[in-house]
């Protein structure tokens, strides 16, 4: 009876070690496929492949125990990627449902697909309004590059297109008018009212209607630890060119301003004979923005592109031919320098 007893105790043992080894083994293995989907929805995420990611995360998320979670995994990035899956379907909906769930972290990137659809619905002026914001509350912004080439595209169609403004005139050309009296009069450059009003020509005839881009609110911030100029508009981002700088820290830091403005300019070396436009020998290529008179210093073309980024000067900026020439019809004198070596709080 003893041995009976004892049999019937040693089978419910085993039987129940048996059900507890199966229980564990089927965690084991559901943690384990767990994993599989979540790897496999990561891969295809960063393949593109939005539907069936999107399948995968939400698959794992269907079967994982957030309030007793089997194994650690990073909820916040599921949930930005989840969203980032629903925008590229076109659901904004669904994406802002999850976004919202992710954590601080994400916020900036969120924030900056959300601007961007401001973009894709061609609300151009409230994306501008939405990136530069961005930039003030997140200098350091992950998507910073995006942002400012967003912006610069905006600020294209604003200078050069269609897009109002802000602070543009509408002028009516009166008798005895001309490109310069009227560029004079409003703080502007002949180069900019041509290409805005799109003129082949600086003949006027009164009754003409032209759109005036002041540009007393424009100001320049030179970063020398990235080789950057900046292009501002009332002390916000407008554009930025790289640059090449002077070597041996020979670019002067501190406050400036546009002083002079020459087009094909004569390059004046002490001891030699001016060296005239044009020539090989000449450096300062098509354009100079003088804003050191004193020291020689000024922005002008980088005659040997392969400069640009480089510390090589003898303290002169120097530019793209395409960015300077740009530049040049976008400064006037007086237009406010400021030069820094502090580039990464910019």
């Amino acid at each position: 009876m003893k041995k009976k007893k004892f049999l019937i105790i040693f089978l419910v043992i085993i039987g129940v070690v048996s059900l507890w080894g199966w229980k564990k083994g089927a965690t084991q293995r559901k943690i384990f496929r767990l994993k599989e989907i979540l790897e496999e929805a990561n891969n295809l995420f960063e393949k593109n492949q939005w539907e069936e990611s999107l399948r995968l995360f939400e698959e794992f998320l269907n079967n994982y125990d957030v309030q007793n979670p089997p194994f650690p995994a990073d909820l916040y990035r599921i949930y930005y990627r989840i969203g980032y899956c629903y925008e590229e379907k076109g659901d904004r909906e669904k994406a802002d449902k999850y976004w919202d769930k992710t954590s601080d972290e994400y916020k900036p990137i969120v924030e900056f697909y959300q601007g961007l659809r401001l973009w894709k619905d061609e609300d151009y002026l409230k994306c501008r309004e939405k990136f530069l914001a961005l930039l003030d509350k997140y200098p350091k912004h992950p998507m910073k590059e995006k942002v400012e080439d967003t912006l610069m595209q905006i600020h294209d169609m604003m200078l050069y297109g269609d897009l109002p403004f802000p602070g543009s005139i509408e002028y009516e050309v009166k008798p005895g008018d001309s490109l310069y009296r009227i560029a004079k009069k409003f703080s502007t450059t002949i180069d900019l009212l041509m290409r805005k009003n799109h003129l082949s020509t600086a003949f006027l005839k009164p009754g003409m209607k032209l759109t005036v881009i002041p540009l007393k609110d424009f100001s320049l911030l030179v970063d020398l630890d990235h080789n950057l100029l900046y292009l501002q508009f009332k002390g916000k981002f407008f554009k930025k060119y790289p640059i090449a700088s002077g070597k041996d820290n020979l670019t002067p830091t501190g406050n400036f301003s546009v002083v002079s403005k020459l087009k094909n300019p004569v390059w004046y070396v002490k001891g030699r004979k001016p060296i005239p436009p044009g020539s090989p020998e000449n450096i300062l290529g098509s354009r100079w923005i003088g804003i050191d008179e004193k020291r020689g210093i000024g922005i002008h073309e980088a005659v040997n592109p392969q400069d640009i980024g480089k510390y090589v000067s003898n303290g002169c900026i120097r530019m793209l031919k395409r960015d300077v020439e740009e530049l040049y019809d976008l400064v006037i004198k007086g237009t406010p320098v400021e030069i820094v070596r502090e580039g990464s709080q910019i």
